[in-house]
């Protein structure tokens, strides 16, 4: 972290909220177990074989202690006594099942933070359940979690968050009458800005060294505790809670906090879009190397995921604004599934995957920094059950999960390279899309558009009449609605500049685009499926969009 990133880490440490409310303490009380089961969203590394996506997670039998409300100054004395109480003999209990839930907007930071020690020195468990919500300082208290798993070996984290939990993280903040006291009338000169300054200054010191001194005992990444002390904080109702908060809303989030996600039940998508074809591939990579997978080209079949330039089926090998893109063939079998091809000189064998011609498979050629070429397919069995599958082996032959035993490293198994993954509708977010807010679409600012096409706001179509499955998703979403009214006014000018090659285009595209996104199959009642369809339909009008630009 340089000096100028510390920097702005302690301004937004610093940033500073005037708040008249009343305190009021949270309710902490020794609560009913939880009354339903639970199932694990994505697969966990665990000591010997691994925890599966959609292994059942039973708090039924859990005694389960309850924080409602602000955390203020004496909750966590409250919480120490209850916990004492429960569990009296540290070598005894040490072992213990004990679930602390949490529903909180936050509070006092620093009683946020003593919390989260004692909930440590405890060593029990953690959880967001369906619905509430645990924010600002409660989050803080939440990253304590954590259980003894063995003797001799450190405590393994054990936090778990419902995906209907808000659980949100952003930079501690106080009141300027907590740092100075002001008396009402006091005129703002040098001097007294410069007291307030050294005293905010001091504070967000403090507060960075204090969460600097629990990160290796919470066990998150810098990268996550950067991000929260990048988020100014201040609590304004009218800000989306992804601006305000660092939500742990992604697999990457859970991955940076050594969280847990659990659902209620586990949905495995009937169809998906090429959108959710490459985020399980880019999921399934991630998860065994933690490295991104940079997609180069994708097919149908023998239908080339590419823009017009290319009608045959056909592999991106090179281009520039000074040399034409060129396009090589792609090899395929005459089969439903892919096929590994081996070539090799001497000792050195290369393995490659080639697709199938079914149309219904989807094949990504891509390439991962230190590791290589990657051939990534998603496709069916006869369970109609999506599958995702890496032919690499050293994507699966990562040392990023284990644990000490003693002085040596065991590491923990992962997911099986000869065996393909079924793909939920929570791998089909991949590593960085939101299971809480993945409704919204990034907007895309076209600076070479006309401006009068750049400012339409509608759908080019009627959204009041009888619509297509694809034509109801477009109206649903604002920025879809407008991508689409945009491409359709590009597409008439672009008519009068190169008529039958653009109509024709068109035409190809729409077809391209019924196959990519499925909008007939894909199950719309489902908040998530509706998503990856307006995700899948967005992104292939943008492409088109920028087609259009060319040929007016």
């Amino acid at each position: 972290m340089n000096h100028n990133q510390i920097k702005r880490g302690l301004l937004s440490l610093a940033a500073l909220l005037v708040s008249g409310q009343p305190s009021l303490s949270a309710d902490i009380f020794w609560a009913e177990p939880f009354n339903q089961s639970f199932v694990r969203a994505y697969p966990e590394p665990s000591f010997g074989d691994p925890l599966e996506a959609g292994s059942v997670f039973d708090l039924s039998n859990a005694p389960h202690l309850r924080i409602e409300g602000r955390i203020e100054p004496g909750d966590n004395e409250r919480l120490t006594n209850l916990l004492r109480k429960k569990l009296p003999n540290w070598q005894f209990d040490m072992f213990n099942d004990v679930v602390v839930s949490m529903n909180s907007p936050g509070g006092d930071f620093y009683e946020g933070l003593a919390m989260s020690d004692t909930i440590a020195g405890f060593h029990v468990t953690t959880f967001v359940g369906p619905g509430d919500e645990c924010l600002s300082s409660c989050a803080i208290a939440f990253l304590g979690g954590q259980n003894i798993m063995t003797r001799n070996n450190p405590p393994w984290p054990s936090r778990y968050l419902h995906d209907t939990a808000i659980v949100g993280f952003h930079a501690p903040f106080s009141s300027i009458t907590a740092s100075i006291p002001i008396p009402i009338g006091t005129p703002l000169n040098d001097r007294l800005t410069g007291q307030l300054a050294d005293s905010f200054y001091g504070q967000a010191r403090a507060a960075i060294n204090e969460i600097a001194a629990r990160m290796a005992r919470w066990q998150v990444s810098s990268d996550f505790v950067f991000s929260m002390l990048s988020k100014g904080g201040g609590a304004r109702s009218d800000m989306p809670l992804h601006e305000e908060y660092v939500l742990i809303d992604d697999y990457t989030r859970l991955v940076e906090t050594s969280s847990v996600l659990l659902a209620s039940e586990m949905n495995f998508p009937r169809q998906i879009t090429v959108n959710g074809a490459q985020e399980a591939c880019n999921f399934l990579t991630y998860f065994n190397t933690r490295r991104t997978f940079a997609v180069f080209q994708a097919s149908l079949g023998t239908a080339s995921y590419v823009n017009d330039d290319v009608i045959a089926a056909g592999r991106y090998v090179f281009g520039n604004e000074d040399r034409p893109p060129v396009y090589e063939p792609i090899e395929t079998v005459a089969g439903r599934y892919p096929e590994l091809r081996t070539s090799g000189a001497g000792v050195t064998t290369s393995i490659h995957l080639v697709p199938g011609t079914d149309p219904t498979a989807f094949f990504f050629d891509g390439f991962m920094p230190g590791l290589g070429p990657i051939q990534c397919s998603v496709f069916q069995f006869t369970d109609e059950r999506w599958y995702v599958k890496t032919f690499n082996e050293n994507v699966h032959a990562s040392d990023q999960y284990g644990y000490l035993q003693g002085r040596e490293w065991t590491p923990l198994e992962l997911l099986d390279y000869e065996t393909p993954y079924p793909v939920s509708e929570f791998v089909a977010l991949g590593w960085s899309m939101s299971w809480i807010d993945g409704k919204r679409l990034e907007t895309r600012e076209l600076e070479n558009f006309p401006e009068d096409i750049r400012a339409i706001e509608e759908a080019s179509f009627n959204c009041d009449g009888d619509l297509d499955p694809a034509a109801q998703v477009i109206c649903e979403y604002p920025e879809l609605s407008a991508a689409d009214g945009r491409m359709a006014a590009a597409y008439l000018r672009a008519l009068v500049s190169a008529g039958p090659q653009v109509r024709d285009s068109q035409r190809r595209w729409i077809a391209l685009r019924a196959r990519l996104c499925r909008p007939e199959e894909i199950e719309r009642e489902n908040r998530r499926r509706r998503d990856e369809l307006a995700r899948c339909l967005f992104g292939l009008t943008n492409v088109r969009t920028q087609e259009l630009l060319r040929h007016m």
